[in-house]
């Protein structure tokens, strides 16, 4: 029995962009479903309207508001990473509570989930060095002492971060959900489980995530520069830093009386914008000084990242469940 509506809220950081841009096209057209994500194309006004609706309904949902029900054409694909609450799992049943209120109970799920170790370090990276500013480790993954909804830059709460409770969320508010492990998609072995597709469309998703060309991202050394490149303009009061960033407000929990740098500049903001542009370019970056992988040290943050990973291979590469 088909699925009129199948929903891919993610992961962020787990092939989502790929499976966009590339696989869902492909195994929308052979199976005779209409797909609408991130990297879709407009192609008619049915197009816009359900963009937009999703556009909203996703920001709704970040800023806490009520949302409403979207309605779909029969039979079809969407995918949108926004969905999950990927990057603030605080917020995982809350999301999970508005996609039931936006898609319904018939919804079928598909839920990508990645290798703790792997998916932390790929959030920081992201949030902390590729998106401004730049922030130490310490000052994004926080924990039940030290976090707040106030902080002006991007935080992590990681005392929320568990698959199990992310799993939990969606198997019991609807009729289907699908998990799949990240690293077991490039056989497209549970893909076909879920969309029946024939073998002949199993080789091409194979082929296309063989030759995926990952973007890299900053390493470590081209991490290193950018904070002395900060350093050395914050000497003349052109940083990313805000007053209130979070460095400041945290070491303020334990008492620091650290003065800090206070810039509010916007033309500096853009100049400062313009030099990063070029010098956060993985490529020259990498020519440059090489290229080493940035990796978070997890013990150095308390945070148990081996008891977080077991607990990740204890779960089956490919689980479904039906109410």
């Amino acid at each position: 029995m088909k699925d009129d509506l199948i929903i891919h809220i993610g992961l962020g950081k787990a092939a989502s962009s790929s499976m966009q841009a590339k696989v869902f096209p492909l195994i929308s057209k052979s199976i005779g479903y209409y797909h609408i994500s991130n990297k879709s194309s407009i192609n008619n006004q049915i197009d816009l309207n359900l963009k937009n609706q999703m556009t909203k309904h996703v920001t709704n949902m970040i800023l806490g508001l009520d949302v409403n029900k979207i309605s779909f054409p029969k039979n079809s694909i969407v995918s949108n990473e926004g969905l999950s609450s990927y990057r603030q799992p605080q917020f995982y049943e809350e999301f999970a509570e508005k996609n039931l209120q936006a898609f319904g109970f018939n919804a079928h799920i598909i839920l990508v989930i990645r290798k703790p170790s792997d998916f932390l370090n790929s959030i920081y990276v992201q949030c902390c060095v590729h998106e401004k500013p730049l922030q130490e480790p310490e000052h994004f993954f926080l924990n039940k002492e030290n976090f707040s909804l106030r902080y002006p830059d991007n935080t992590f709460f990681i005392d929320f971060f568990k698959y199990e409770k992310l799993i939990d969320h969606y198997k019991k508010r609807f009729k289907k959900l699908t998990v799949i492990k990240y690293e077991s998609l490039k056989d497209a072995e549970n893909l076909q489980k879920i969309f029946n597709f024939d073998d002949k469309v199993k080789k091409e998703i194979i082929m296309i995530l063989k030759n995926l060309k990952v973007n890299r991202s900053l390493g470590k050394k081209g991490q290193t520069f950018l904070k002395i490149i900060n350093k050395i303009f914050g000497l003349i009061g052109l940083n990313y830093k805000s007053k209130y960033n979070n460095k400041v407000l945290i070491s303020r929990l334990h008492d620091s009386n650290k003065n800090e740098t206070i810039i509010a500049n916007k033309l500096k903001y853009r100049i400062l914008s313009m030099i990063s542009k070029i010098f956060t370019n993985p490529v020259f970056i990498d020519k440059v000084f090489g290229y080493k992988k940035i990796s978070v040290n997890f013990e150095k943050l308390n945070i148990n990242i081996k008891k977080l990973d077991k607990e990740y291979d204890d779960i089956e590469d490919y689980q479904h469940f039906e109410n």
